[in-house]
């Protein structure tokens, strides 16, 4: 019916329902969004503010007007490089993939 919707997530409530409906559901890092004006314990580590959208250059679009630190935010993430809008389909470069052979916890075996 729209665009683009408000959304918050502590535990799923953006990205949960955008793979159930085709959309774009990004939670963005503790920080890149205010939780502020109203800061408390749960919303300072938890939850953070983003959207869902039709299209990752929309949702890229809504954290450039969006992202950026409240006085009195807890946390905040540095400033991107350039927008994210411009990040959407630039060549990422050679990409590594990471690869665990064993549990660094020892709690599991890693099956084969």
């Amino acid at each position: 019916m729209v665009p683009v919707a408000h959304g918050n997530d502590g535990g799923g409530s953006i990205r949960i329902p955008a793979s159930c409906c085709g959309l774009v559901g990004l939670k963005p890092t503790r920080g890149r969004t205010s939780v502020g004006p109203v800061i408390d314990e749960i919303s300072s580590f938890l939850i953070v503010e983003g959207c869902l959208s039709r299209s990752v250059r929309d949702t890229a679009a809504v954290l450039d007007a969006i992202s950026g630190p409240f006085p009195g935010d807890p946390t905040h993430a540095p400033a991107p490089v350039r927008p994210y809008v411009e990040e959407v389909g630039a060549d990422p470069g050679r990409l590594k993939i990471g690869v665990l052979t064993h549990n660094p916890i020892g709690a599991a075996a890693i099956d084969p």
